[in-house]
C-alpha cells in the first residue's frame, strides 16, 4: 500500500511545493500523482491521501467518497465545492487575510504563541459537517469558519483545511509583491527579498517564524490520523538529532579582523564561515589553512557594481555582465582552492528572483547564504527576527518557473543593519538601532526560542572587521563587537547548541533530501523501508512516531541504538544512521505494544 499519496487536480505549479512541505518536515513516505493519470484503483491503494487545492470532478469526487467511506484517510487542502459537497462541507469566498487561531486545544503539537497567517486569498469560510478543530478569524476578530474541520464518513474520516497551507507557506516565504522598491520602500538598502514581502511582515510580529509553525501543523496533522498499527519514521531536520543549529556567517565587507574572529571561535570549538571578496585581504594561504582547520570558505559574490540601485527594469540585459562578473570570482576562487565553491554568498542580497537564481544554477549552486534575510526597518522599538517568517532552507518558487532546484536559506540577524549606539547614553533621536547589549540579549533571547520551539537554523552574521580593535577610531565604532561575540559564544555553549558551519550544511542538506524510501512495509508492530541515498550523509536521524521502549531498530539485519531526546517540546525516540553514496540499506522497526492496533497500510513501492 501506499503510506501517503497526494492528488494533483489540475497542472498548477505551485502542487510541486508540497514535496518541499513534507520532505522539510522529515515526511518521505509520500507519492505525488496527478488525478488525470491516476489509475482507477490507485487511491484505494494508499493510507491516506491528500487532496491539493484545485477542481475536482463528480467522478473524482465519488472515487475519494468511496475510498473514505471504505475506511480511508482523505485530507483536504482544497475549497473546491464538488469534493467538499460529498462530505457535508461548504466553502465561501476566499478573504484577502486570515490567521489561524491557535490558543485552541485542537489536539495538535505544533507551537501556538501565535496565529498564523495565511495571505493572500489563501483561505475561505469552511462549514459544514463534523467538528471544528481550529478556527480562522479576520485582521477584526470576526470567526471566518474553520481552519481545520474533522468528521466521519462511513468507516473514514475527511480532515479538511479551511485554507490552503501549500499556498501560503509560498507567500510567506517568498511575498506577494515584486522585487522592486516602491515609494515608501525605496530608502531600504537591504535584500531586495524584503521588497516583496513588504505590506505582509507587518502582519504579522515576525517573533516566531510562523511558516515552519504552519509546516508543524500540517505534519501534525498528518501523523495524527496516519493509520495505526506499526512505527512511522520520520527524518530529522538536523544532524545527530541536534534541536537546532547556530552559524557564524561572516563575509569580506572591509577583509579585516577574520584573524581575531576565527582565533575567538576556536576558543569556543565554533567554525565561521567565511565568504571572500575580491580583491582579498588574506593569502590563498591563510585561506587554505582555515578550512584545512574546518571553517567554512566560500564566495562572496559582490554583483553591487552591477545591481545595486538599479530597477528590474534596468537590469533587464544585465545577464552577460553579471555571468562574466561570476565567472570572475569563481576563476579565482578555482586558483586559489583548486575547488569548486560549496557555498556562496551574495554581497547585500541586492538581487533576487528566478532570473538570479538561473545564474546560480550556472555554476552548480544550489543554496545561498543569506539569500535573504532579515528586514532593515528593523530597530529596537519594532524588531522581530523572522520577517521572513522561516528558518529552514527550502526550495525556492518562482511565478514563472514554479520550484527550482535551488534553496532559499533565511537569516537572523545582522550588527551593521541593527545596531544604533554602543551606550545607553549615546542614544539619539537619529538613532533607532540597538545598542550591542540589546542587540546581545535580543539575539540570546531567539536563539533559546529557537532551540527549544521551532528547531531551526540561526544565521548570525558577524562582520569581522568590527572585531578589529581599529574600528573604535572609526564612525563605525559602536559595531565593535567583541564583547557581543563572547557573550553569544558563552550563551551557546551553556545551551549545547550544535555549531556548524555553512560549507557543512549545504551538503548536508541536498543529501537528506536526496534520500529515497524505495519500498514501505507496513505490519502491525512493524515498519520494514529500503532506504536508497545516492550522496554521502552523515548523522541521518529517524524520528519513530507510534515507537515504545519495548521496540527495537534493525539497520541491515543488524541492531541499531533506539536513544530519546526532548525535541519539539515533548520526548521522542530516534535512531541515527550514516549512508554512502548510491547505497541501498534496509531499516526495521518493531514496536510490540502496536502490534494489536489494527492495521491499514502494507507497501511502498
Amino acid at each position: 500500500m501506499l503510506p501517503l499519496l497526494v492528488l494533483e487536480p489540475d497542472s498548477n505549479p505551485r502542487h510541486a511545493f508540497v514535496e518541499d512541505i513534507l520532505k522539510t518536515e522529515g515526511l518521505f513516505f509520500f507519492q505525488r500523482a496527478s488525478l488525470r493519470a491516476l489509475p482507477s484503483d490507485a487511491a484505494q491503494q494508499a493510507a491516506m491521501i491528500v487532496a491539493l487545492n484545485g477542481p475536482y470532478s463528480t467522478q473524482a469526487a465519488e472515487l475519494l467518497d468511496r475510498y473514505v467511506k471504505a475506511g480511508g484517510r482523505l485530507v483536504t487542502f482544497t475549497a473546491c465545492p464538488t469534493l467538499l459537497g460529498r462530505f457535508g462541507l461548504t466553502a465561501g469566498p476566499t478573504v484577502e487575510h486570515a490567521w489561524v487561531v491557535m490558543g485552541q486545544d485542537g489536539g495538535f503539537d505544533a507551537m501556538g504563541r501565535e496565529d498564523l497567517l495565511c495571505p493572500g486569498h489563501t483561505a475561505w469560510r469552511l462549514a459544514g459537517a463534523g467538528a471544528e478543530l481550529l478556527k480562522l478569524r479576520s485582521n477584526l476578530n470576526e470567526h471566518l469558519g474553520s481552519a481545520i474541520r474533522e468528521s466521519k464518513a462511513g468507516r473514514g474520516r475527511v480532515i479538511a483545511f479551511g485554507y490552503d497551507p501549500v499556498s501560503t507557506v509560498i507567500a510567506l516565504r517568498h511575498g506577494l509583491g515584486d522585487f522592486d522598491a516602491k515609494p515608501e520602500t525605496r530608502h531600504l538598502q537591504g535584500p531586495r527579498h524584503i521588497h516583496a514581502i513588504i505590506g505582509m511582515a507587518a502582519l504579522y510580529s515576525q517573533r516566531v517564524p510562523i511558516c515552519d509553525v504552519h509546516m508543524d501543523l500540517v505534519r501534525e496533522a498528518l501523523l495524527r490520523y496516519f493509520p495505526a498499527g506499526s512505527p512511522v519514521p520520520r527524518f530529522w531536520h538536523f544532524p545527530r538529532a541536534a534541536s537546532s543549529v547556530y552559524f557564524i556567517k561572516s563575509d569580506g565587507c572591509g577583509e579585516k579582523g577574520l584573524d581575531r574572529e576565527i582565533e575567538l571561535a576556536e576558543s569556543f570549538s565554533a567554525p565561521v564561515t567565511f565568504y571572500r571578496n575580491l580583491p582579498s585581504a588574506y593569502s590563498k594561504k591563510q585561506l587554505r589553512d582555515y578550512h584545512e582547520r574546518g571553517h567554512g570558505i566560500g564566495i562572496e559574490l559582490n554583483l553591487n557594481p552591477i545591481t545595486y540601485g538599479k530597477s528590474l527594469a534596468e537590469l533587464r540585459n544585465a545577464d552577460d555582465r553579471l555571468r562574466a562578473r561570476i565567472r570572475e570570482f569563481t576563476d579565482d576562487f578555482d586558483k586559489a582552492f583548486g575547488l569548486p565553491a560549496a557555498s556562496v554568498c551574495i554581497h547585500s542580497c541586492q538581487w533576487t528572483g528566478g532570473r538570479m537564481v538561473r545564474l546560480l544554477q550556472e555554476h552548480g549552486w544550489s543554496l545561498a547564504d543569506h539569500f535573504c534575510g532579515h528586514d532593515p526597518r528593523k530597530n529596537r522599538h519594532d524588531y522581530g527576527l523572522y520577517a521572513i517568517s522561516s528558518t529552514l532552507p527550502m526550495r525556492y518558487y518562482d511565478p514563472e518557473a514554479g520550484v527550482m532546484d535551488f534553496y532559499l536559506q533565511p537569516a537572523q540577524g545582522d550588527e551593521s543593519q541593527s545596531v544604533g549606539w554602543v551606550a545607553p547614553e549615546e542614544k539619539s533621536a537619529r538613532r533607532l538601532g540597538f545598542s550591542l547589549p540589546e542587540y546581545t540579549a535580543v539575539l540570546q533571547r531567539a536563539i533559546l526560542e529557537n532551540n527549544r520551539d521551532y528547531h531551526g537554523v540561526h544565521i548570525g552574521n558577524w562582520h569581522p572587521l568590527y572585531l578589529s580593535p581599529g574600528i573604535r577610531r572609526t564612525p563605525l565604532a559602536r559595531f565593535y563587537n567583541r564583547d557581543a561575540f563572547i557573550a553569544i559564544m558563552r550563551f551557546l555553549g551553556e545551551q549545547d547548541i550544535l555549531r556548524w558551519q555553512l560549507e557543512a550544511w549545504t551538503r548536508f542538506t541536498l543529501a537528506r533530501r536526496a534520500v529515497e524510501i524505495r519500498a514501505m512495509r507496513r505490519r502491525p508492530g512493524r515498519t520494514d523501508m529500503e532506504l536508497h541515498s545516492p550522496r554521502d550523509v552523515a548523522g541521518l536521524t529517524l524520528l519513530l512516531h507510534r515507537f515504545d521502549e519495548r521496540g527495537e531498530a534493525l539497520l541491515n539485519g543488524r541492531p541499531l541504538p533506539v536513544r530519546s531526546k526532548r525535541l519539539e517540546r515533548r520526548r521522542q525516540y530516534f535512531v541515527t544512521l550514516d549512508l554512502s553514496a548510491g547505497q541501498t540499506a534496509t531499516l526495521t522497526l518493531t514496536s510490540p505494544a502496536k502490534r494489536n492496533e489494527r492495521q491499514h497500510g502494507k507497501e511502498l513501492s
